[in-house]
């Protein structure tokens, strides 16, 4: 396999690479949701899963085009080049937009899990209580619930594992939330920096063309 070749193999394996993680990641997006936290937070976590694809589609593609032409560009293939670099500062921002919201949400998503695990606390105590009363045949009033004393002390103790569960819990979500941040933050940076570098490098070479056809 000479040099043309495998540039055309990379060309290749980058627009399906490119063109396959950008369907992806539509297809996680629509319909959109950003009314509903539980939506945005966990479509956040999947682009953060998958921002990885279509850079390295972009990557490809650059490293295929420059190959294959060397010094043999014309305006339209800096164009297209332009276009990729373009493309790598839009998907940029919708990684920063995609950490901003990521970020807002976190806030509600801990409250209702929270809520959750203490919802569940208090079925389990009154499900006991219930069946406590039922055994024992004493009456309630007015349909109330009242605690037997003698199941204070399982009370308590499933109060000290929900506390228990809730602070695992919140450890659990703030390392996963970090990790996604990190994770979005590394790569907004890698597509900004690579469209940015990408748009000027090709706006010299458009120069230097042009420069080059006025003197012939």
């Amino acid at each position: 396999m000479n040099k043309k070749q495998f540039a055309q193999v990379l060309i290749a394996f980058g627009i399906a690479t490119l063109f396959a993680s950008l369907v992806d990641i539509a297809s996680a997006l629509i319909p959109l949701h950003l009314a509903d936290p539980n939506w945005v937070y966990i479509t956040s976590q999947e682009i953060a899963e998958r921002c990885i694809i279509p850079l390295l589609g972009i990557v490809f593609l650059l490293s295929g085009f420059y190959l294959s032409n060397d010094d043999q560009e014309n305006k339209l293939q800096l164009n297209f080049v332009k276009s990729l670099g373009l493309l790598s500062v839009v998907l940029g921002f919708i990684l920063v937009l995609t950490t901003i919201f990521c970020t807002m949400t976190f806030s509600s998503i801990e409250n209702q899990v929270t809520q959750g695990i203490k919802d569940k606390g208090d079925n389990l105590k009154k499900q006991i209580a219930v069946s406590y009363i039922q055994q024992q045949g004493i009456k309630q009033l007015s349909g109330k619930v009242v605690v037997p004393k003698q199941m204070e002390k399982y009370f308590k103790q499933i109060d000290s594992k929900v506390k228990e569960d809730i602070k695992t819990t919140k450890k659990s979500l703030l390392k996963k939330n970090i990790k996604t941040i990190l994770n979005l933050l590394a790569f907004i940076f890698a597509y900004i920096y690579i469209g940015i570098t990408t748009i000027i490098s090709a706006n010299i070479r458009q120069k230097q063309l042009s420069f080059k056809n006025k003197q012939q």
